[in-house]
């Protein structure tokens, strides 16, 4: 039994792991895509943001270190990221450029099972 409960928990971390790093990996983008809308390259856009200077760079820079690296992006997930930025009211566009949500998802608990590996 001790073999079976060991790969079940392996892959339920497993699962954690990409969950909360498709949750970075789309808040990311939505951020991103905040910033320029019509950003064709969103690596390069991620590039020239955390170039910049302030708190917002060190946080995006968390998020690459998180992702491990710069995120690969399929065209229906940008896609998806850019219909979900045009539907923002005003409020959840003050919100997006805060990155409350880009905290949130690197805050998220699932990560903890990253120390369990």
């Amino acid at each position: 039994m001790q073999p079976l409960a060991t790969r079940r928990w392996a892959r339920m971390r497993d699962r954690h792991i990409q969950a909360a790093n498709r949750r970075l990996q789309r808040e990311l983008g939505r951020y991103l895509l905040h910033a320029d809308p019509k950003a064709g390259d969103l690596n390069h856009l991620l590039y020239e943001q955390i170039q910049r200077a302030g708190p917002m760079a060190v946080r995006l820079q968390k998020c690459l270190d998180r992702l491990n690296g710069y995120p690969q992006w399929t065209d229906p997930l940008v896609r998806e990221l850019r219909r979900f930025v045009m539907g923002l009211d005003e409020n959840q566009r003050k919100a997006r450029w805060l990155g409350s949500e880009l905290d949130a998802a690197l805050a998220d608990p699932r990560w903890l099972a990253l120390e369990e590996a």
